[in-house]
């Protein structure tokens, strides 16, 4: 099944009317090119410095390094996360901790919606998740969960500062910061 036969039979009824996948596609590309650059001259060096600083501190933190790559690259596809929002106003408009939990937990969000456990979350506003607003509270989010993740603040540090340059990755190739 071409990715064209199963963004039209299991994936289109979940995103709003303008999300096609010639635009998914064209969309993803651009990012990867931009993330390449980020990880050799980027985050390369500061998973080493992060390893060599772990082993200053007494803590080990290869475990830690490898997810913290995991969560840059997952941060930097996140704020495409409204796309899971429906525009224009609906039966339930999102609040805003509706939007910051839709934002915090988006793959349970798209679980819940796709197995009709929840009805989809309303705006009405234009892409909330592409703004530096959003990732500030995208970073304070994991610093807290990675608290509770490695009970470490050196770790849960460096795993909010992946996540948040992946995410401001993403907002450099939209050119909003």
């Amino acid at each position: 099944m071409s990715f064209d036969e199963f963004y039209y039979k299991k994936i289109k009824k979940f995103l709003v009317p303008h999300a096609k996948p010639e635009k998914i596609i064209e969309e993803i590309s651009e990012h990867l090119a931009l993330y390449k650059q980020m990880i050799l001259y980027v985050l390369g060096p500061l998973v080493f410095f992060y390893l060599g600083a772990g082993i200053f501190v007494g803590e080990y933190s290869g475990g830690a390094a490898l997810f913290a790559l995991f969560i840059s690259f997952y941060s930097s596809f996140l704020p495409e996360a409204d796309l899971m929002l429906r525009p224009r106003g609906g039966r339930r408009v999102a609040k805003t901790y509706q939007k910051y939990l839709v934002l915090f937990f988006a793959p349970f969000y798209l679980y819940l919606v796709a197995t009709k456990k929840t009805q989809p979350f309303f705006l009405n506003e234009h892409k909330p998740f592409h703004r530096a607003k959003a990732l500030f509270a995208y970073s304070i989010f994991l610093l807290v969960f990675g608290m509770i993740l490695y009970a470490s603040l050196f770790k849960a540090s460096f795993f909010a500062l992946f996540g948040a340059i992946g995410y401001a990755t993403h907002l450099f190739v939209d050119k909003i910061i």
